[in-house]
């Protein structure tokens, strides 16, 4: 934990946003439950909604980075530190951030484990443990919902306005993207009514989207 510590000291000595974001991906390495989706719905209102470091168009992209790699798709979250380092300082200087973030996300996922084995058989007979478990997932499914849902929003539409209700936030769409749009029909045809699969759905929706970009520049 020395390192961790060391990291976030790093990441603060390195300027205001470098050290904001080392100080939230510490946190998010603690806190968060769910896997790298449900991680980036709370990545995703802190980093685009609050913070600015990144728009959600921004994000988005890096997930799709993640998606095309062997890695884990939390790696999405070191494209965002290098993005918003690089902003700050320059591509080394960002380079940097990303490392630190790598850094921070990941040296809790060792220690933690390691930390939980004495009682780790205890914690796996646990009536409470287990029901715990099982509202944390109930909880990382509504998060990826919403995830979903935000993601959806910024890519199928251009402009989205946004009416507070007390203490949500209700999405109004206004201009459509007619091409994610088609894209998107594209893709839920190929994948639940003509069952093509994965892979030959990802290629059918590039090859379309090269070609609408090609044809309108």
């Amino acid at each position: 934990m020395l390192l961790w510590g060391l990291a976030i000291a790093g990441a603060a000595a390195m300027g205001e946003a470098a050290g904001a974001i080392g100080r939230f991906f510490a946190k998010v390495s603690v806190l968060a439950f769910g896997g790298a989706y449900a991680i980036l719905a709370w990545v995703a209102e802190e980093a685009v909604a609050r913070r600015g470091w990144v728009t959600a168009t921004e994000l988005i992209d890096g997930l799709a980075v993640a998606e095309t790699t062997p890695g884990p798709t939390i790696l999405v979250l070191q494209f965002l530190a290098v993005l918003a380092g690089a902003r700050e300082g320059g591509l080394g200087h960002g380079t940097a951030v990303g490392f630190l973030a790598v850094v921070l996300l990941f040296l809790p996922s060792f220690a933690l484990p390691l930390l939980a084995v004495p009682v780790a058989d205890r914690l796996a007979g646990s009536a409470r443990a287990r029901a715990a478990v099982a509202g944390i997932s109930a909880a990382a499914v509504g998060l990826i919902a919403s995830l979903g849902a935000t993601f959806a929003l910024s890519v199928l539409f251009r402009e989205v306005a946004w009416l507070p209700v007390g203490a949500l936030r209700l999405p109004l769409p206004a201009v459509p993207d007619w091409a994610a749009v088609a894209v998107a029909g594209v893709g839920v045809v190929a994948l639940f009514a003509l069952r093509l699969g994965v892979l030959c759905t990802l290629g059918a929706c590039a090859g379309i989207g090269v070609l609408i970009r090609a044809l309108d520049p």
